[in-house]
């Protein structure tokens, strides 16, 4: 049962966390101000600044995802030269799942370059990974 919790409880806790800034109609929001007082950014529009980090918030979400579902998998399946694609398509469901929870947030959106870029980080999650290992 420890090993268990040691495995997966950081995928769930880092999937919840997902879920939380999906839930929120405007999770950026905080961030760029801060950023533009830390990095003067003249030629930038707040709009697409705000995208720029939602986009990069999005690639790492799911590259951390990706790598702590190989953690949790690692070892534990016998078809270990599957596992990069059972982690992809795992991550995947959880960012279609997500993309479709955004739907009932009001000021949110299902969009496919979302979940083209969760595929981008789960895949160099799974490439940290596989490196690290």
């Amino acid at each position: 049962m420890k090993w268990l919790l040691s495995k997966w409880l950081p995928v769930v806790l880092w999937a919840a966390i997902i879920f939380l800034f999906s839930a929120n109609p405007n999770p950026y929001r905080f961030l760029p101000a801060a950023w533009r007082s830390a990095i003067p950014l003249p030629t930038v529009s707040d709009s697409s600044l705000t995208e720029w980090i939602g986009q990069l918030m999005h690639f790492v979400e799911y590259l951390v995802l990706a790598f702590l579902i190989s953690r949790a998998l690692y070892k534990t399946s016998a078809t270990s030269t599957k596992l990069p694609a059972l982690v992809i398509l795992i991550s995947m469901l959880f960012a279609l799942s997500d993309e479709i929870h955004q739907l009932f947030v009001p000021g949110r959106a299902f969009q496919i370059i979302d979940l083209f870029i969760d595929f981008l980080g789960s895949l160099f999650g799974v490439i940290i990974f596989k490196i690290k290992d």
